[in-house]
């Protein structure tokens, strides 16, 4: 629907703005232009989770404004930064979800961006969901064998938890990153010659749109438009 490259920039450009903290209530217009997103993608999920968490914090920062004391003002302001920080990972949990590995380095290659920072980003992107896939792939398997019942037992035995999961979960990420580190020699990033990409950007209405939607918060939350 988007250009990658448009999507990262807006996104990097209104967690910028909301984590500056800057007055004019930019960060609900920052909720605003997510919603419209997550609704264009079709991200009912997401959508309830930012509803609940919008919710659930602003009203409780409200009410702690209404209350008498430092104790309230100091909590007060500690949901509102917590409100800020769930909104922009919120951003990002977003581009992690609709941008593929692969479009994301398109994207990146064709903003020129240094190579030093575009690999890493690349594996990280790639080894997040690996290792996120061996976990469950772990937790299903203590539960076949009755090593667990639930959360609340893998609380309760520390060690053992320590023993059947995050041991072979780290054996399975150093796995994961050598066959990341194998596939990205074979994906030409190890050469000093350009790459190149059979993935196919290019701007539209829709990236046009949301450029300027995303200049007039900008705008807005600078006090350059009212």
């Amino acid at each position: 629907m988007f250009d990658v490259r448009v999507l990262v920039v807006s996104v990097v450009l209104m967690d910028a703005l909301v984590l500056a903290s800057l007055p004019r209530h930019v960060d609900l217009i920052a909720a605003l232009v997510l919603i419209g997103l997550l609704i264009l993608h079709r991200l009912w999920r997401q959508f309830a989770w930012l509803l609940v968490t919008a919710a659930l914090l602003l009203g409780t920062a409200q009410v702690l404004r209404l209350l008498q004391g430092p104790v309230a003002g100091a909590l007060g302001i500690a949901v509102t930064f917590v409100w800020r920080y769930c909104l922009a990972g919120a951003f990002g949990w977003f581009l992690i979800t609709v941008v593929r590995p692969t479009e994301f380095v398109a994207a990146m290659t064709r903003l020129r961006l240094p190579r030093f920072l575009l690999v890493p980003i690349a594996v990280v992107l790639r080894f997040i969901p690996t290792v996120a896939t061996e976990a469950r792939a772990i937790g299903d398997a203590m539960r076949m064998r009755g090593l667990v019942t639930g959360p609340w037992s893998m609380v309760r035995h520390p060690i053992r938890t320590s023993e059947h999961l995050v041991i072979p979960l780290l054996a399975a990420a150093v796995r994961a990153g050598d066959e990341l580190t194998a596939s990205a020699l074979s994906r030409g990033f190890g050469s000093s010659s350009g790459r190149t990409t059979i993935v196919d950007l290019r701007l539209g209405l829709a990236d046009l749109l949301l450029a300027v939607v995303v200049a007039v918060v900008a705008a807005h939350a600078f006090g350059i438009l009212p």
